[in-house]
């Protein structure tokens, strides 16, 4: 206020100054390229105010500065960036750009996504335009083309708006196909590498808009450029990352489609073919599995038999009391494969079968151990079929025949770790996580409801307990390092769950620090991302 108040009497003073000598940025030696000024049009009206005083006693200030909590600081101001020293040319003129002008460049293309959103076409006008424009003001060798893509690449992967920002990016380049197109191939390849530092949560959404990405241009990618992730290690993040894209490219189109796109050396990558397998029948060669035989097998042909024929929902309760003298386990098993094979033709035979004999199932898979069967069913009826184990789990924690309790423990069971390096293990767990706490917000006075989220977050943080623990004491005994990849994701996936759902898992912490995390034989890994993750919860 006081500098306004001498710049009003500078002018009252002296007159003759006009707007432009007063104030002309182009002759200032700290003028900030791409930035405009204007300054100069409002130098009228502040030559005609009439200064006064600040008001300094009608908003009294108040506030308690000893209530703030030390760490619950304003965050910072945080910009991610792509482009380095080392992106070439073009990317390395941009990484040592004059910090304002870089940052009043990502200003401008974030405010026209925020704009325009969610207008596809308008938006992306509005970014090829400004580009062109700030290629007029920029310094030679700048290209603001790359300045636009980084900003949209770190828009989707920041704020998770795959849908939004894969349209906006396809329809630029369909106006500006030449310099978006070759900014894009570099700011690829420049995020590719960055994988292995990539939080696990940012990683997702980059498998979700690239494999989106993909299915606009039939797939096609110069996949053999990444040659050299086919000789990488099984758990090797970017091997996973290209395992992840390509099976998520196949459940937007066909396994077919995607053999006849990649190059042949891709191919081992590709998901198994989509069938379904029934234990409890012969293989191809005629034989069994383990502890299966023909009685099984005709025993389980006849529960398939009643259920394709939509018999009642008793008559299914009596053939299970009949059998009794089988394991409860092994009929539950029989009951659910006939399920999933009676309705493997689509996901709406299964629903309409799921509708029919839902209080069946859930009268069956009542106690833990049930629902961890039923799973595990599931899980070997569609081995070869993440796309189905996702949808009929949900389907299945929808209506009630699973809880997101039972889900949430499950991933943490012998047979969900061994398949931890693949993406939709924790899409599952995902997905029963915002399945309990949309049931709890959706049901506010239910104590089961708010008593079901309390421990499935329990039995998370227990099972990321209990897995490390275990991957430990496994290496220990085989003499070799337990900070291999699959530790490392495990970690960086409970530090993602935490960040995902902070607003619900917030409230839980004390009772979660006092319960699992305090005791002296807590794992101290695990701890230690614990304290991170309520750490974080502080500084925000």
């Amino acid at each position: 206020w006081t500098a306004v108040e001498s710049l009003v009497a500078s002018l009252a003073r002296d007159p003759s100054k006009n707007d432009i000598a007063l104030f002309n940025p182009s002759q200032s030696s700290w003028k900030v390229h791409a930035l405009m000024y204007p300054q100069q049009f409002f130098m009228t009206v502040i030559k005609n105010t009439v200064p006064f005083s600040l008001p300094s006693s009608v908003f009294p200030f108040t506030f308690e500065l000893a209530s703030v909590h030390l760490k619950k600081l304003p965050k910072y101001s945080v910009v991610y960036r792509i482009l380095t020293d080392e992106s070439g040319p073009i990317g390395c003129a941009i990484a040592q750009m004059h910090l304002p002008s870089y940052l009043v460049a990502r200003n401008s293309f974030e405010d026209i996504l925020k704009t325009f959103c969610p207008n596809v076409n308008e938006t992306s006008k509005q970014l090829v335009t400004c580009a062109q424009w700030l290629n007029s003001r920029l310094g030679e060798g700048i290209e603001a083309e790359y300045i636009l893509v980084e900003t949209l690449l770190v828009h989707i992967l920041q704020h998770h708006d795959v849908a939004f920002g894969g349209a906006v990016l396809y329809q630029m380049l369909k106006q500006d196909s030449k310099s978006i197109q070759s900014a894009l191939a570099i700011l690829m390849e420049l995020l590719f590498r960055q994988i292995p530092n990539m939080q696990m949560g940012t990683l997702d959404v980059f498998v979700r808009f690239f494999s989106l990405f993909l299915s606009n241009f039939e797939y096609k990618w110069p996949w053999a450029h990444w040659n050299y992730v086919l000789d990488a290690q099984a758990d090797d993040a970017q091997r996973l990352f290209v395992s992840a894209v390509i099976e998520r490219c196949v459940r937007l189109s066909y396994r077919q489609h995607m053999q006849s796109v990649l190059p042949e050396t891709f191919h081992m990558l590709l998901p198994p073919n989509p069938l379904h397998i029934i234990r409890f029948r012969q293989d191809e060669s005629g034989a069994f599995e383990a502890d299966m035989n023909m009685t099984l097998r005709n025993v389980y042909e006849d529960v398939l038999a009643k259920i394709k024929a939509r018999e009642d929902s008793t008559v299914i309760a009596e053939w299970c009391t009949k059998h009794s003298e089988l394991d409860k386990a092994i009929v539950l098993e029989m009951v659910v494969s006939a399920l999933l094979d009676a309705g493997s033709a689509t996901f709406t035979h299964f629903r309409s079968l799921l509708e029919k004999y839902q209080e069946l199932l859930a009268s069956m898979t009542k106690s833990t151990d049930e629902a961890l069967a039923a799973i595990n069913a599931v899980g070997r009826v569609w081995e070869q079929s993440p796309q189905h184990v996702i949808l009929i789990l949900s389907l299945m924690m929808r209506h009630n025949v699973l809880s997101s309790h039972a889900i949430s423990t499950w991933m943490f069971s012998p047979e969900a770790v061994q398949q931890y390096s693949w993406h939709y293990v924790w899409e599952i767990l995902d997905n029963s996580i915002v399945y309990g706490i949309e049931r709890a917000q959706n049901n506010p006075e239910d104590p089961v409801a708010l008593s079901d989220l309390n421990a499935m977050f329990r039995a998370v943080f227990e099972g990321f307990m209990k897995v490390v623990a275990d991957h430990k004491f496994q290496c220990d005994k085989e003499g070799t390092s337990f900070k291999d990849n699959w530790y490392m994701s495990t970690l960086a996936r409970m530090k993602a769950v935490g960040r995902k759902f902070r607003v619900a898992l917030e409230p839980l912490l004390p009772s979660l620090e006092a319960d699992i995390f305090a005791s002296p034989s807590a794992e101290q890994d695990v701890c230690l991302v614990f304290h991170w993750i309520k750490s974080s919860y502080q500084a925000k």
